[in-house]
């Protein structure tokens, strides 16, 4: 628990380095089959008969299979079994006790009732970091987990790695192996664990260097950088941890720095692009699932999507009444729009991009919408919706969604959120790694609030979020009715930068000036992106960026790189411009880094 920690980091808690708790034991009960059965098909979901009481993980592979050609014994001429034929792929997203919701990852004809097996017929690419580790443990896992298929690409490197390459070359797994570790990843080039190998690999062999996290994309001039023309993020490196000192060295009386409240992770960064135009929300995912990811961003009016390294480019334009708070983007090419008409409501919209076209799946929704990442995967899978309040906005209840087939919305169930809870600027976390997420949320302050169902367990000192782009609303019975500023939160991205299990939380630092925009809206002066991570002290913000001389309107995780939108201007009149800038995602330091030594000087 997340306040246990809190009263015993002071006395317990060092982090020399980094102590892998998970084996090759582990590894092959994790990778073992597991038969499940189609029991529903909507869309591009399926449910399997087996859950988290099964022993299945968010991210498990399964293979369907069809019954084919009957197999008869030559001598009792009676039907023996059919072969089996697979038809597809599913991937699973949400786990309850007994049954899993899986999405369709290939194959057009699986159907209810079919048969499915966890990581059976698989290809998996397998990459050694440090040369000779692959003859060591090859041979243990071709044998442990015979339903995978262990290729090897001389010359392939990780970092030379794509989603798009592994989709064309038929991979579904990467295990990339060293000295120390074998991390997985799947084919979005995700991590899905990290196992230790010691007293498995040889000390004989020679440690490679692990590849840095920097970003090592091609650095694209400024003028041939328009935001359609994004160059595709960097496959991510094996997460880069902090190392134990050498053997015999101790670590001193002072591992930690307050300098870590100072210096920026990853100060430096490449320009991607640039708009004439102010950009008011901005997020990037394989919208169209090509493998690849697209740009989305929204100004007051409109919503676009580009496509990187081709031709091609989309817009929604919204002609209803009332305007466009903010978007968020979801799975598959869903995308969630929040409208509001004054003194009416919410009229929000549920949209979905098809084959290079726009749909508009449900309209008229009086809720305020977002998708959040359940389940850790880096994926918002999981559509919330928050009831509008005429006097406060944001009401009570909030409800997990589901789009119906025929149209309109499920109320699937009902979230268990702190009072005072904004959707907006929100996230779910597990930050201290216990397998139950924890809920992130904006106060009416700006403070950052960290809460375990209902319970307060942290909040932050400094201010946090900000947008220059705010709609005014009516808030208040009829006769008392007033407007207030309700701000297009940037929304914070979840993800385990260093692969220890626990998750941190990047959010946009906005720091206004004494002076507003316009009433009720102010102007910033500065932003920064800043990590709320766990530390030796308890929770901490710690800074990532460093400083703009401006507000940050959008931020994004794609492959190992962190991407941000600067903007310069007024977002209602749409004098000024916006950038879009790729940091590298490394993990703000935490210890004081190398050993001084120290002595007490010898009383006088």
């Amino acid at each position: 628990m997340l306040k246990k920690t809190f009263f015993l980091c002071l006395v317990l808690w060092v982090i020399p380095g980094w102590s892998l708790a998970r084996t090759l034991e582990d590894l092959y009960q994790d990778f073992s089959p597991i038969e499940a059965l189609v029991i529903n098909v909507e869309a591009e979901e399926v449910i399997l008969d087996k859950g988290r009481a099964d022993g299945l993980h968010p991210g498990d592979i399964f293979t369907v299979y069809k019954l084919g050609k009957e197999l008869v014994h030559p001598v009792t001429k009676k039907v023996i079994g059919h072969l089996k034929v697979p038809v597809g792929k599913v991937e699973v997203r949400r786990l309850d006790q007994n049954f899993s919701t899986a999405i369709i990852l290939s194959g057009e004809e699986i159907k209810v009732g079919a048969p499915a097996v966890r990581f059976q017929d698989l290809r998996v690419l397998f990459l050694e970091v440090a040369p000779g580790v692959g003859d060591q443990i090859l041979p243990l896992l071709k044998t442990k987990l015979s339903g995978l298929t262990f290729v090897q690409r001389p010359g392939v490197t990780f970092e030379s790695l794509s989603p798009e390459w592994l989709s064309r070359e038929g991979f579904d797994l990467v295990f990339v192996a060293d000295q120390r570790v074998l991390r997985v990843y799947n084919a979005r080039l995700e991590v899905l664990q990290i196992y230790g190998l010691a007293g498995v690999v040889s000390a004989k062999v020679p440690q490679a260097p692990v590849p840095s996290a920097q970003a090592t994309g091609p650095q694209v001039p400024p003028a041939q950088a328009p935001p359609s023309q994004v160059p595709p993020p960097q496959a991510p490196p094996p997460p880069q941890v902090a190392q134990a000192p050498p053997a015999g060295v101790s670590p001193g009386p002072y591992p930690y720095s307050t300098l870590r409240y100072q210096r920026p992770a990853a100060p430096s960064f490449r320009r991607v692009g640039r708009l004439n135009e102010v950009v008011i929300d901005f997020d990037i995912g394989d919208v169209d699932r090509d493998g690849r990811p697209e740009i989305v961003y929204l100004t007051p009016t409109t919503l676009f999507i580009t496509k990187y390294r081709s031709a091609g480019a989309w817009k929604y334009e919204y002609k209803g009444f009332g305007r466009i708070l903010n978007f968020s983007l979801g799975p598959r090419g869903w995308i969630a729009l929040n409208v509001y008409v004054d003194k009416e409501g919410m009229r929000s919209q549920l949209l979905r991009f098809y084959q290079g076209r726009f749909e508009v799946k449900v309209k008229d929704i009086n809720l305020i919408l977002g998708f959040f990442d359940f389940d850790g995967d880096g994926v918002r899978e999981t559509l919330l919706g928050q009831t509008y309040d005429l006097e406060d906005f944001f009401g009570m209840p909030v409800f997990e969604l589901r789009p119906k087939r025929g149209g309109g919305l499920e109320y699937h169930r009902r979230v268990k959120v702190p009072l005072n809870f904004k959707i907006l600027g929100a996230a779910f976390a597990d930050l201290d790694g216990d397998g139950e997420r924890e809920i992130i949320s904006m106060d009416n302050a700006h403070k950052l609030c960290v809460f375990r169902g209902t319970k307060s367990l942290w909040k932050s000192n400094r201010k946090v979020g900000g947008s220059v782009y705010a709609i005014l609303v009516s808030t208040g019975r009829s006769s008392r009715s007033y407007k207030r500023a309700i701000a297009a939160e940037v929304e914070p991205v979840v993800r385990d930068i260093n692969g220890d299990g626990r998750e941190e939380v990047l959010v946009v630092v906005n720091k206004s000036a004494h002076r507003d925009l316009l009433p009720g809206i102010p102007a910033y002066e500065s932003g920064e992106v800043m990590v709320l991570t766990l530390t030796s002290t308890g929770l901490d913000l710690l800074p990532l960026t460093g400083k703009f001389e401006g507000p940050l309107q959008g931020l994004a995780i794609s492959g190992q790189e962190v991407f941000v939108v600067f903007v310069k201007g007024n977002p209602f009149t749409q004098e000024g411009e916006s950038y879009l800038l790729a940091f590298p995602l490394v993990m703000p330091s935490i210890s004081s880094g190398p050993y001084i030594p120290y002595s007490v000087p010898a009383p006088r």
